[in-house]
């Protein structure tokens, strides 16, 4: 799988680290730093929780920010 540049892109531009996300999801800093490069798979529910994180931290810079913007361009 590859690295989820647009993830680290949002995730960047919204001033956060992988584990101000794992936190938020639930899950080890490790799991989703896996994840995030591509080692891994997000469950949809993962998907989700981190869509609505960068929506509500990035509404003001990118209001009309999609979940396809993130994971599925």
């Amino acid at each position: 799988m590859k690295k989820n540049k647009r993830l680290i892109g949002y995730r960047t531009m919204a001033g956060l680290f992988q584990k101000d996300i794992a936190k938020k999801i639930g899950i080890k800093e490790s799991t989703y730093a896996a994840k995030e490069s591509g080692r891994g798979v997000f469950k949809e529910v993962e998907m989700l929780k981190i869509y609505n994180i960068l929506k509500d931290n990035l509404k003001d810079i990118k209001p009309d920010l999609k979940i396809t913007d993130i994971f599925f361009n």
